[in-house]
């Protein structure tokens, strides 16, 4: 195999690393609940809907930003993309009450699915991505 071969490889199995642990972040809250629940005061109730929100965040982050990446420059999509993500993660840090926290939640959730999927694989063969047939090909 050739050292270009290789370095396509790493690169492949860096960025889908990046992807899953990206990903992951949407179940993350969830063995937490019991904590924000007694760090806010609240019931356990009250913050049972936060990961529900950030699913909720990574459904419409699907289907309402991972299409512009058909449509505008990949790059600063993803640089815009990255941004908002680690500004909604210092909301959901500071947020002071569970509500703000949800709502973070569902931006944090919107902004997973372009920061480490599909979008990221520009330049290689990319899977076909399922939802509503859109599918990212290889570029040249």
């Amino acid at each position: 195999m050739s050292d270009k071969g290789r370095g396509v490889r790493g690169l492949t199995l860096f960025l889908a690393a990046a992807a899953g642990f990206s990903n992951a972040n949407i179940y993350y809250n969830q063995p937490l609940l019991g904590h924000m629940a007694h760090s806010y005061g609240e019931g356990d109730n009250s913050v049972s809907f936060i990961p529900a929100a950030t699913q909720l965040g990574f459904a419409l982050g699907l289907v309402l930003l991972v299409p512009l990446g058909d449509t505008l420059d990949r790059r600063k999509l993803i640089l815009w993309q990255t941004a908002g993500l680690v500004l909604a993660l210092v909301a959901e840090a500071l947020a002071p009450s569970p509500l703000l926290l949800m709502t973070a939640s569902v931006v944090v959730g919107g902004r997973i699915p372009n920061c480490g999927g599909p979008l990221s694989l520009r330049g290689l063969c990319s899977p076909v991505f399922p939802l509503f047939g859109l599918r990212y090909p290889c570029y040249p």
